[in-house]
């Protein structure tokens, strides 16, 4: 996971759609989780999902930037599980 979006905490963020440019997409998650192709790609193909859990509010909000500057729908909550 990059440094940037790596501060700990009780938030995660959840990519409701891919929107149409879902290989931009893939590489954003790559960039956040520090995943594989193969688990980005799944992790896309099944939204909604959950990308990165335990994040602090500022880092999921970073990520959920990230996500939609790809035109990506995402969402931060609170708390660990949806």
């Amino acid at each position: 996971m990059d440094r940037q979006y790596a501060e700990e905490g009780d938030f995660r963020v959840d990519l409701q759609a891919s929107g149409p440019r879902t290989i931009e997409v893939g590489k954003a998650v790559r960039e956040v989780t520090g995943c594989g192709l193969v688990d980005a790609k799944r992790t896309v193909d099944t939204a909604p999902s959950t990308i990165v859990g335990g994040l602090s509010e500022v880092s999921a909000a970073l990520v959920r930037s990230r996500l939609e500057e790809t035109g990506a729908t995402a969402s931060v909550s609170e708390g660990l599980h949806s």
